[in-house]
């Protein structure tokens, strides 16, 4: 199916409308004006409210640059790990991982649309979508507005309430801590520890420094219930109290969030209307990140249109072989969550790093799965596995 657009020209049609101003939505927009082909089309970006974002953090590892890298906000080249008396230190090379804040992100992004006349920023909540045939009718409180595509990033946690299988909560709370001691090593990116309670869920923190004396610590739960904000930083003040190594600091900043993890099919009864970032299975349901997958899904939307051809929506980008990786590790981290945490740990520490984010990323070939599953309890994996089979019967 191509889409065989011209420029909308009339006040209300465009050639694509983007919904929401997230990662997802920003990242898409300004791509497609990268782009010399799609950066002549007409497009309307729709938020709800520009005022009410709430700023976070992305991180995610990379080998080389893209252009994003002027906005990274620091860079570690060696990543370290906890569990119980276990620690670990990895070299990165050749990735790095990197932090962008999405204030950073946000601002350079506006600044590009603002100057750009086929673009048009509106603040409209979005009531409706709906396919006509050629084209897309998007219901705002305010009026109609039309386009042969639609990129939709709305999404609400209450539609996994029916969902049948897997499904675990990535809640997060971080502060921005500053400490009147040099405590930290800014080279080192503590990307999980472990010494927590994983009784009921799995836990653990990363402390990300920025200098010796400033840190993003982040307490992180997989459950299978949404816990409070207050339940969260109950746990995060007793990791600082714990681990880290300071007498007195400084709250600079917070952020908090929840992340669905599951194998819930995200996708969009109609061609024409594609869900991206969350709401398009952007983020991987056993462990997250999902800076990396909204990227390569952008490009995938920015390389199709610029060939008149239809996007695909992302689960279907993916080799079917990584969602049932991820659903055998959904199981275990929802059934044993106890195991979680020996089970990250010991992938690290028998795999070299670049392996592993490969892995992650669902970059990784045939031959280096099985090679990082041989290292872990293959009978208690296989077990597993079976029952995943078992279940699509």
């Amino acid at each position: 199916m191509t889409i065989s657009t011209t420029t909308a020209t009339s006040d209300n049609n465009f050639d694509y409308i983007i919904i929401g101003a997230g990662l997802a939505g920003l990242s898409l927009a300004v791509s497609l004006l990268k782009n010399k082909i799609t950066g002549r089309k007409r497009i309307l970006l729709l938020e709800k409210s520009q005022q009410q974002y709430q700023g976070r953090t992305w991180c995610f590892w990379e080998n080389g640059a893209d252009w994003w890298d002027s906005l990274v906000s620091k860079t570690w080249s060696i990543a370290t790990f906890y569990e119980g008396t276990r620690q670990l230190a990895k070299e990165l090379a050749p990735m790095k991982y990197k932090m962008v804040h999405s204030d950073d992100y946000r601002r350079y992004v506006f600044n590009i649309l603002r100057k750009q006349q086929n673009i048009h920023l509106l603040s409209r909540d979005v009531v409706d979508c709906k396919d006509l045939g050629t084209t897309v009718a998007v219901h705002t409180e305010e009026g109609l507005f039309f386009a042969p595509l639609v990129f939709d990033s709305r999404f609400q946690l209450a539609e996994l309430e029916r969902h049948k299988g897997h499904i675990l909560y990535q809640q997060f709370i971080g502060w921005f801590i500053k400490s009147e001691e040099p405590i930290f090593d800014p080279q080192k990116a503590c990307l999980m520890d472990f010494r927590a309670t994983q009784d009921t869920h799995v836990s653990f923190c990363y402390v990300l420094p920025k200098t010796a004396h400033e840190a993003l610590v982040e307490f992180t739960i997989f459950s299978k219930q949404i816990y409070s904000d207050q339940y969260l930083q109950a746990l995060l003040t007793t990791y600082i109290d714990e681990h880290i190594d300071t007498f007195s600091f400084n709250v600079l900043g917070k952020e908090t969030g929840v992340i669905p993890m599951t194998d819930y099919a995200f996708g969009s009864p109609s061609n024409r209307i594609i869900p991206i970032g969350t709401a398009g299975g952007c983020s991987k349901p056993s462990s997250g990140y999902t800076f990396t997958f909204v990227q390569q899904h952008v490009k995938h939307i920015v390389q199709q249109l610029a060939q008149d051809r239809l996007p695909l929506p992302f689960h279907k980008l993916q080799a079917k072989r990584f969602l049932f990786y991820d659903r055998v590790m959904l199981r275990i981290l929802k059934e044993f969550p106890e195991k979680g945490a020996s089970l990250f740990f010991s992938m690290f520490h028998r795999n070299n790093a670049n392996s592993m984010f490969k892995f992650l990323a669902n970059q990784s070939t045939l031959w280096q799965e099985i090679n990082i599953f041989r290292k872990l309890p293959v009978l208690f994996f296989l077990r597993m596995a079976w029952r995943e089979i078992v279940r699509d019967k």
